[in-house]
């Protein structure tokens, strides 16, 4: 159903606050009956629209996004769910003017947000942040960003190579998730449990399981401050280093 036929019969909702009937609509919108039927059951399921007896009044979701107020928007309250649902803070950034820039995020007790050590703008080649930019970035626009920002070492997996990190970027497209480097002090029970199973012989599989725990425990869950909920799984490790303090 094109953008342009949902459009024009959502907008007849906007200044409507006794409700509109099917057939009201319709001759309003001058659309065919069996279409805005076909279309109201669509904006209801979306939670565009609510009906009371018989009348269509604007729903949660279309206020939200005809809303004036800037602290409720239709993309806060998006990202607030997604925040809930992943127990995670959630970041949406653009690149504007040759700048990583954050245009919104949401977080909360429970999904705190991430400790900028150093700002996300200088920090696009280590951060998951600002490699998802990079990669859709085209050629030049890239460049002239890594030309401007020096590699950082922010861990010692921070990729400092200008073609490493290019083609770490376009190698799984641009679409596919990046990842930002983690380097994370492990719990003494959960040191020692890793480095027994491997004295006993334990598999590759084993280790990983353990380890994941281990990683999702102080990295992902900050010691159990957030993202209760959150279970960390490795379907492939490529490199890990330890060392005991």
């Amino acid at each position: 159903m094109r953008w342009e036929t949902r459009r024009s019969c959502a907008t007849a909702f906007i200044h409507t606050a006794d409700g509109i009937d099917t057939r009201t609509l319709a001759h309003r919108t001058r659309m065919p009956l069996h279409l805005v039927t076909r279309l109201l059951d669509s904006l209801r399921e979306e939670r565009f629209i609510d009906i009371v007896a018989g009348a269509h009044f604007p729903g949660h979701l279309m206020e939200l996004a005809t809303t004036s107020d800037p602290d409720r928007t239709l993309l806060k309250d998006s990202l607030a769910r997604l925040r809930d649902e992943l127990g995670a803070a959630v970041y949406i950034s653009t690149y504007t003017d040759g700048e990583i820039t954050v245009q919104e995020c949401a977080f909360s007790d429970a999904a705190p947000p991430v400790v900028e050590v150093v700002p996300f703008s200088d920090t696009g080649h280590a951060s998951a942040n600002g490699k998802s930019l990079l990669a859709q970035l085209d050629f030049t626009s890239r460049m002239d960003y890594l030309t401007r920002y020096p590699f950082v070492p922010l861990t010692g997996r921070t990729i400092t190579s200008k073609r490493r990190l290019i083609a770490e970027l376009d190698d799984p497209g641009p679409h596919c998730a990046q990842f930002s480097d983690a380097s994370e002090v492990l719990d003494d029970v959960l040191a020692r449990e890793l480095f027994a199973a491997r004295d006993a012989g334990a598999g590759e599989q084993q280790q990983t399981v353990i380890l994941a725990h281990a990683l999702g425990h102080a990295y992902f869950r900050e010691w159990g401050r957030r993202a209760h909920g959150l279970h960390v799984a490795f379907t492939d490790v490529e490199f890990a280093d330890f060392s005991v303090g």
